[in-house]
């Protein structure tokens, strides 16, 4: 609707109406629905490569918190058993180490030592300074045995040790080189306590609020903010759908709308009630309208919602209804009734019944016929 109206102004609410667009929706867009698969799963049937670019993100992530000054990702052969290196400052001081293990099953023991033989060597040779902590870091973490034995340094350095020992084919005398003294003595002096695992739901926690995650997990997991405060006095942008119900109410007090004062108001509590908890539901609805532009802003996911309200109501709103005040409770609550699982933010929990009530209100305030709170005479159509 173009143009702007006359100012009106009902007791204490001063409602300036302004045009607000709100076209017809878009029929398709961008997401894919269907059941997602949980993160845990994703992960576990990744290939090697993508998995040490999704550990390689998450550490990145933990760079711009600030928790690492500098992170180097250097996986492949040559790298020395340092996947991912994460400095506290810079490369001459303390760092983590981060080693992806890409199996499809726990790590077991004979996974580790050859890793941990190398961090053994290299240290001893110098080419490297000791790592704070040295995190193995696999899909589906640690198996049994090893969970069991990382938590014990002296026995880690034990049975490394004795496999060092061993000779033949695929023994880590074979593939890194044969323990002699001086560097049994270094793995003596390691301290093998520094030694974990990064659990993979850890992983999936911390990077859950990032971009990276929305963009290589789809949308679940995503947690709406706090809904806005209300004001306390209708703002320009509620004229629309205010006015309506005041006529509404209006109609079922049966007196003209200029007479429906803050004084008729506090007489009529109902009402009263009635505008709060509509303004709080349409308050409600904006913020998810907000949060599905922000989160998706190439899809058309709330207008959709938008439009799957609008056809689930429109029966509701069509009948015939003493007043407007008995429209507008009749078709929010068939609103709050809807079933709407096979819409995407209604499958993923994001939606509440503020929210279907909310878009009742802003069908009615974008004033572009779909939808009206008060009765015309001679029916209840609108």
């Amino acid at each position: 609707m173009g143009g702007k109206k006359k100012a009106t102004s009902a007791g204490k609410f001063t409602l300036v109406a302004q045009p607000i667009q709100n076209p017809l929706p878009p029929t398709n867009h961008e997401l894919v629905m269907g059941e997602r698969p949980e993160d845990l799963v994703r992960v576990q049937i990744w290939d090697e490569d993508r998995f040490e670019r999704y550990i390689h993100e998450w550490a990145y992530n933990l760079q711009q918190k600030g928790t690492y000054g500098k992170i180097v990702s250097a996986p492949g052969a040559g790298d020395k058993g340092r996947d991912i290196r994460a400095y506290v400052t810079d490369e001459a001081g303390e760092w983590d180490n981060f080693q992806c293990k890409h199996y499809r099953a726990g790590l077991t023991p004979s996974d580790v030592w050859i890793e941990l033989a190398k961090l053994s060597y290299y240290t001893h040779l110098g080419d490297f300074t000791k790592p704070r902590k040295y995190y193995f870091v696999a899909p589906h973490d640690l198996g049994p045995d090893l969970s069991d034995l990382i938590k014990k340094g002296d026995e880690i350095r034990k049975q490394l040790l004795e496999v060092w020992k061993k000779t033949g084919k695929g023994s880590i005398a074979e593939r890194l080189v044969p323990l002699d003294a001086a560097l049994e003595a270094h793995v003596n002096s390691y301290d093998f306590n520094t030694i974990d695992c990064l659990q993979q739901r850890d992983v999936i926690e911390a990077i859950k609020p990032t971009e990276y995650y929305r963009r290589v997990f789809g949308c679940g997991g995503l947690v709406r903010p706090k809904r806005d405060k209300v004001p306390d006095v209708p703002t320009a942008k509620e004229t629309n759908y205010v006015q309506e119900l005041l006529g509404a109410f209006a109609q079922y007090l049966k007196i003209d709308l200029a007479a429906l004062t803050e004084d008729v108001l506090k007489k009529s509590p109902e009402l009263g009630t009635y505008l709060k908890v509509a303004r709080t539901c349409f308050y409600s609805a904006e913020g998810l309208e907000r949060f599905g532009r922000d989160t998706f802003p190439t899809a058309h996911c709330f207008e959709e919602l938008q439009d799957q309200v609008y056809v689930g109501v429109l029966g509701t709103a069509n009948n015939t209804h003493d007043d407007g005040y008995a429209k507008v409770r009749a078709v929010t609550t068939e609103a709050g009734k809807l079933q709407l699982g096979n819409h995407f933010l209604v499958g993923q929990n994001l939606v509440e019944v503020h929210d279907l009530h909310g878009i009742c209100h802003q069908l009615v305030n974008a004033k572009d016929g779909r939808l009206e709170w008060i009765v015309k005479k001679g029916g209840g159509h609108g």
